[in-house]
């Protein structure tokens, strides 16, 4: 009987160790959201979309996919400050300390601002980046009225992945408007971007996106909750977890066809009505979304009519009383 010798024995458990050790790097730095978000243009039930449209961005409200999901948490996105180092933060606080968009890989630091402080409703109800410090660095390009990045930055860390932005109001209040709020969001590439057509608004379903904030009639509402017909959605979850996630087909279509002139992004947001703080805008990397088919009739979002669209006549009303 031939017996392999003890050398061999050590060396073939070595080469397993290191093949063992190998897998579980690879197992652990894959990206840890690989669930794609629909289609926003389907329906996850009989008259109830993915995602609304509103101006060139859709918003996918997170506890209404999750409703009509099997799998337990599979659209709840992490908020807290730990969960946020690999990830692009546009507005947002460390237990109090600005995040500083220093830990991402690769580094691209010198080719991204800061974040801003969490708005707070205890200083000032409205939230613009046109009227706040603009954050550290700055570049020749950077907009001092904007929350920016380099093209080639953004390029390097969403490396392949959709851009979606991920956001997370926490209001308090006992009613529906109290624990709702109203914003607004314009993304554009360069200083001449009316001339050149590069600009993604998020605006008012009746409004529609023109490229310039007009005045409070522009407000999305994202509200406190979603009403369906055999039940009532919560979608402002508190702290710590992110409600809404925007994506816009025509920006990612841009960003999957740039020629690699680079270039600087900027963001322009507006939120108003805050009555508390720690509200955060971050980009989640490592996103995928799947390609929108044709838009549906609109027959088919009529049930929907209590839903999210229903909410634009509670916000027209608030609106008028402010």
């Amino acid at each position: 009987m031939n017996v392999m010798p003890m050398k061999s024995i050590i060396s073939v458990r070595r080469i397993f160790f290191v093949l063992l050790l190998v897998s579980l790097t690879i197992v652990m730095a894959a990206p840890a959201r690989a669930l794609p978000f629909p289609d926003p243009n389907s329906l996850l039930a009989e008259g109830v979309p993915a995602a609304i449209l509103y101006g060139d961005f859709y918003s996918y409200s997170l506890s209404l996919l999750q409703h009509f999901s099997s799998v337990n948490n599979a659209w709840k996105f992490k908020s807290g400050p730990g969960q946020l180092h690999d990830d692009i933060v546009i507005f947002g606080a460390n237990t109090g300390k600005v995040m500083d968009n220093e830990d991402l890989t690769p580094s691209i630091d010198d080719d991204i601002d800061n974040a801003y402080e969490s708005p707070s409703g205890s200083v000032d109800t409205v939230f613009e980046t046109s009227a706040d410090a603009d954050p550290s660095p700055d570049w020749s390009t950077d907009s001092e009225s904007t929350w920016d990045i380099q093209l080639s930055a953004l390029d390097s860390v969403l490396n392949g992945s959709d851009l979606v932005f991920f956001f997370d109001h926490n209001q308090e209040g006992s009613t529906f408007e109290e624990q709702s709020l109203y914003a607004w969001a314009l993304v554009t590439i360069g200083d001449d971007y009316m001339t050149t057509g590069l600009w993604w608004e998020l605006t008012d379903l009746e409004t529609g996106p023109n490229g310039v904030w007009d005045d409070p009639s522009d407000l999305v509402l994202s509200p406190a909750e979603i009403v369906l017909p055999d039940a009532t959605v919560v979608s402002n979850l508190g702290q710590n977890i992110f409600d809404f996630a925007l994506y816009s087909p025509e920006l990612n279509q841009f960003l999957e066809d740039w020629d690699g002139t680079d270039a600087t992004m900027h963001v322009d947001i507006k939120l108003f009505f805050l009555n508390d703080g720690n509200d955060q805008a971050v980009i989640l990397l490592n996103q995928q979304v799947l390609t929108p088919e044709p838009i549906p009739e609109p027959a088919t979002l009529l049930l929907f009519g209590v839903g999210l669209i229903g909410f634009a006549a509670v916000g027209r009303k608030v609106l008028k009383k402010a």
